[in-house]
């Protein structure tokens, strides 16, 4: 129910369901994941990522996995 909520929502308000559909690829996920990886916010995260991880992370909403 929630899913299919949420993509009524998404539909209606004209929001793309994947970052693909904004023109964002896997390679643009990589430079994200270095990017994320050394932003200060990183430090408070309670799971320590590195820049693989937070890579895989964008390159699964990328195909709208997540």
């Amino acid at each position: 129910m929630l899913t299919q909520y949420k993509r009524y929502s998404q539909l209606t308000a004209g929001i793309p369901k994947t970052l693909s559909d904004l023109g964002i690829d896997d390679a643009d996920m990589a430079q994200i994941g270095r990017m994320a990886a050394v932003d200060p916010s990183a430090s408070t995260n309670p799971a320590p990522f590195g820049t693989a991880q937070y890579a895989e992370i964008g390159i699964q909403t990328v195909h709208g996995r997540l």
